[in-house]
């Protein structure tokens, strides 16, 4: 990524990190050369048009994909080592498109993701009132709204309070309550001490949202 926008941070400890990364498919270069260092308690921002290689990174930190060239380093330990694979359970991934099934009740789409993630279920209630969605607990899926859908896919990503929460293009297509709330829960992550990266293609959504910006 060619230039960042910094506000600064006094946080020392590296949560994920990409050394000289570069991501063939085939002739094409998704991401060529890429350094990145994302620390504890902050949020960062990429910002680029689609096709610019945000979703390429974020799978890159999820290990679904290998670099061509370059390490990718999660908590300390490469990504395609076997400690690396151990700490995905630490990775919380909100995609651009979530499949939830529309037959399912909220709390039932929570149960779900919880026991794929070897989670306890007690804690999926309070995340749908953390995410602002308990009144609809028991109501299908199918008759949530996008910014209702989308809050509960955000509560799947935060199951376990992963310490790396990757969200691509988050809040499109949300209303501006449902963007509050969502830019409200990265505030509380990073206060934890949780490390957040954010995708979108407009730049002016992360404004006064990220620690840094980096712009393709």
């Amino acid at each position: 990524m060619p230039s960042e926008n910094t506000k600064g941070t006094t946080m020392t400890t590296h949560h994920v990190e990409l050394r000289k990364v570069t991501k063939r498919f085939g002739a094409q270069k998704a991401v060529n050369q890429v350094d990145l260092v994302l620390k504890a308690g902050e949020s960062v921002g990429l910002a680029g048009h689609n096709g610019a290689g945000k979703s390429t990174i974020m799978k890159l930190i999820l290990g679904l994909i290998t670099p061509t060239e370059g390490e990718v380093m999660l908590l300390g330990e490469r990504t395609g080592s076997k400690a690396g694979a151990r700490l995905r359970s630490q990775i919380g991934y909100l995609p651009e498109t979530v499949a939830l099934h529309p037959s399912l009740i909220g709390i039932e789409t929570l149960d779900f993701y919880a026991k794929l993630k070897k989670q306890p279920l007690t804690q999926n209630r309070g995340l749908l009132e953390r995410v602002g969605i308990s009144q609809a607990a028991h109501r299908r899926v199918g008759t949530y709204s996008k910014g209702m859908r989308q809050r509960l896919a955000l509560a799947q990503a935060l199951l376990g309070e992963p310490k790396v929460l990757l969200f691509d293009e988050p809040t499109t297509g949300l209303d501006h309550a449902s963007r509050q709330m969502f830019y409200e829960v990265v505030r509380e992550l990073n206060g934890r001490g949780a490390t957040v990266l954010l995708s979108t293609h407009a730049l002016a959504e992360l404004d006064g949202h990220a620690d840094r910006i980096i712009v393709d």
